[in-house]
């Protein structure tokens, strides 16, 4: 399995696998509003790679819309 981008598994007490994305802990320090969340239990690769998505693409925004605005 090709884990995506800010994700980590776990295994669980019942054996099953837990998926988690974390935030690097360089934005924790800057502000990210989002530290961790899980994604699911067992998941296939498309079900982690949607749940994933959603994660990283909140994050990318957040990361661009502190980036400075340059003047044109």
């Amino acid at each position: 399995m090709q884990l995506p981008r800010y994700v980590s598994p776990k295994r669980l007490k019942s054996g099953a696998t837990g998926f988690y994305w974390n935030c690097p802990g360089i934005y924790q320090k800057a502000g990210c509003p989002w530290k961790s969340g899980a994604l699911g239990v067992n998941l296939s690769q498309a079900e982690l790679d949607a749940a994933a998505a959603v994660w990283n693409a909140r994050f990318d925004e957040w990361k661009i819309a502190r980036l400075p605005r340059r003047a044109p």
